[in-house]
């Protein structure tokens, strides 16, 4: 499924995806996706391939958060806030090895970390933390 529509249209269309069920794995990662491009969260989606690290999440991006240090300077189009990593799975699949690590690593450094298998998965941490 592809979630290709004007800015209007994508919030109607990621309410459409969250309610289909039994999605893909890529199904759900472009509904996170589509998420994060409507609430303007800076995302990557990380497409494995040989030599990659192991256990690098799906989709890898930075969570803003309000406000700033007092006497931070930022520089102009940088942005604050927190590494976020989302494993994407599907079904009854399972995290590996690599990827419990990883995803703890993130939580151990001060970052977010959570693995989606639905949209919904997504929205709950949104509610949660509240960019």
């Amino acid at each position: 499924m592809k979630v290709r529509a004007r800015p209007g249209q994508m919030q109607d269309r990621i309410k459409l995806l969250a309610r289909v069920k039994s999605l893909s794995h890529k199904d759900i990662a472009d509904q996170i996706m589509a998420l994060f491009r409507l609430r303007q969260v800076p995302a990557w989606r990380i497409h494995g391939h040989l030599g990659q690290t192991p256990g690098i999440s799906d989709i890898i991006g930075v969570w803003p958060k309000t406000g700033r240090p007092s006497g931070s300077r930022r520089r102009p189009g940088s942005i604050r806030g927190q590494f976020l990593a989302v494993e994407v799975k599907a079904g009854e699949d399972k995290l590996s090895e690599p990827q419990e690590a990883f995803l703890e690593a993130v939580r151990q450094a001060g970052g977010l970390a959570v693995v989606a298998r639905s949209l919904e998965d997504v929205l709950i941490l949104w509610r949660e933390e509240e960019p």
